[in-house]
């Protein structure tokens, strides 16, 4: 091959050679927000290359926060309804072991029906205070 340029190749250019005593400074700029909406220098920035752009994403937060809390309201009434039927259900488990208890003394069956008795009203005992504590550590941990 010749040593002769092509026409449609540049000329191989080299940097510029710098003085050992130069100093070379690149700067870098970073922006970072949180949340769904950006700050309103950037909004400006979006709505100057797409039209309209800041109108669509307020309210994509708009809705996104809407939908949001609807589900919080769901799962905190779905939590509530679910904590009443399990009281409602403790207290028929505990009424009828106590009629059981009740029924046992009453037909000569002291100690068992007193066992029983005494049994279902530990055991009752122990739950809430174990819910209780398992209610207390859940929301300890969530602060963190």
């Amino acid at each position: 091959m010749s040593s002769k340029r092509r026409h449609n190749q540049p000329a191989r250019q080299d940097p510029p050679k710098q003085s050992p005593n130069s100093v070379t400074t690149t700067a870098f700029a970073q922006a970072q927000y949180s949340g769904p909406i950006p700050p309103p220098q950037m909004l400006i920035k979006y709505n100057e290359a797409f039209p309209g752009c800041a109108e669509r994403i307020v309210s994509m937060a708009e809705r996104q926060a809407e939908h949001r809390q609807a589900i919080e309201k769901t799962a905190i009434f779905s939590n509530r309804k679910r904590e009443l039927t399990g009281q409602i259900f403790g207290l028929v488990v505990a009424l009828s072991a106590i009629a059981c208890g009740t029924y046992l003394a009453m037909h000569d069956k002291d100690l068992a029906g007193f066992g029983t008795i005494i049994g279902t009203v530990v055991s009752l005992v122990a739950v809430f205070i174990y819910g209780k504590h398992a209610q207390k550590k859940e929301l300890d941990q969530k602060k963190f």
